[in-house]
């Protein structure tokens, strides 16, 4: 379209291709795949060699697919590139993403108008949830739900707080995450932590990131991901694989879970950004302005512990944050942009829940094998006996 060109190539594809900048349309055969659908966008490699030799095979096993490469490069028999397929008309729900190409000051009001919505729902959730004392499966339900929808405020705060140099790259992940079930409870539980610096933060969130892990004085008991799982068997009849059993079904109603109507502390804080003026634009602005000259950014712990302690001592983390936020503080109440009302305790709860921004993070789950957890509990076993 336009002046971008695409080119259409049919038949073998080896011969034709070396590398391409732009979209090339490659068809080709799959006969061995009778189930294969094109992905969606995303990085894919397919063996040249194999496809060319599948047209060979009876047409009425074969299927063609018309696949639109972009910036490819075929070496060495192999294909690669990134397949860009047909997208679905994007009226309706869960278009988050639109905010990916606002400009600035159209983001923030964007923002701003939604701030209030979200918390007027998740404090709707958890009133009602409180209230009902004689079903606690169904209180859970919608107080976990205050949880997560509250969480949601804080992904887009941490948009308004990640710097302008990398705001276009990591707006992707945020509005992802925004979605996304377990980054969403990360980002209610990691109110609860005291990291001292980004790095120390990152190897928190990885153990909550992982699908699986092992408890017990020898790692004897593999359990998955608990965040994730409490909040499915919360919500679902289904069935289960205990380590120890076959296949068993679990309810909401019987399984032994311990209620409890206590608020999320990611309801209260953001309950306290918002009590303390900072959803509106003129607020944002200032929290943007603020949060631009600070890149909370940094690897996680690799080597031994002495180069550790010494590396630590050079990372971003709480003493920054605690410098912005006063530096926020002042500007909000010179400014008179906040209530006069409950105006210390607001301080209190934002000291102490408001995280460091999360951006510069990887929050997708890590794939834990059986065989990984089997080799670390034998690990674990062999060094408690002495071996």
């Amino acid at each position: 379209k336009g002046k971008k060109e695409t080119n259409v190539i049919k038949g073998p594809i080896g011969p034709f291709i070396t590398s391409f900048k732009h979209s090339v349309l490659v068809d080709f055969y799959a006969a061995t795949w009778p189930d294969f659908t094109p992905p969606l966008t995303q990085q894919i490699a397919f063996d040249c060699d194999s496809l060319l030799s599948l047209q060979c095979v009876s047409r009425a096993n074969i299927k063609n697919y018309s696949i639109l490469w972009r910036n490819g490069v075929y070496e060495k028999g192999v294909l690669k590139g990134t397949i860009m397929s047909k997208k679905p008309s994007q009226v309706g729900l869960r278009q988050a993403n639109k905010l990916i190409g606002m400009k600035y000051d159209k983001r923030i009001d964007f923002i701003a108008a939604g701030l209030p919505l979200i918390l007027e729902h998740a404090q709707k959730l958890y009133s009602d949830g409180a209230r009902l004392s004689d079903s606690p499966s169904s209180a859970q339900i919608l107080i976990n739900g205050a949880k997560e929808e509250a969480a949601k405020i804080l992904i887009l705060m941490d948009v308004v707080r990640c710097p302008k140099k990398r705001i276009a790259r990591d707006i992707k992940s945020l509005m992802k995450w925004f979605y996304d079930h377990l980054s969403r409870l990360i980002y209610a539980d990691c109110v609860y932590w005291k990291p001292q610096n980004v790095p120390e933060l990152k190897t928190y969130i990885r153990n909550h990131r992982k699908t699986h892990y092992l408890d017990g004085n020898m790692g004897e008991y593999i359990f998955p991901n608990m965040p994730l799982y409490e909040r499915e068997a919360q919500l679902y009849v289904d069935v289960a694989v205990l380590e120890i059993e076959d296949a068993v079904w679990v309810s909401p109603l019987h399984d032994k879970f311990t209620p409890s109507n206590q608020k999320p502390s990611s309801l209260i804080l953001a309950e306290a950004l918002s009590g303390f003026g900072l959803f509106a634009p003129k607020s944002l602005k200032i929290i943007a302005e603020i949060w631009n000259n600070v890149d909370f950014k940094g690897d996680e712990p690799i080597g031994r512990q002495s180069d550790w302690n010494e590396m630590q001592k050079q990372q971003i983390g709480y003493g920054e944050s605690v410098a912005l936020m006063k530096q926020l503080f002042q500007r909000i109440q010179a400014e008179k942009l906040c209530e006069v009302v409950n105006m210390q305790d607001h301080i209190s709860s934002i000291f102490q829940h408001w995280q460091f921004p999360l951006y510069d993070f990887d929050l997708s789950p890590i794939i834990i094998t059986h065989e990984e957890l089997k080799d670390e509990q034998d690990a674990m076993q062999a060094q408690e006996i002495g071996y």
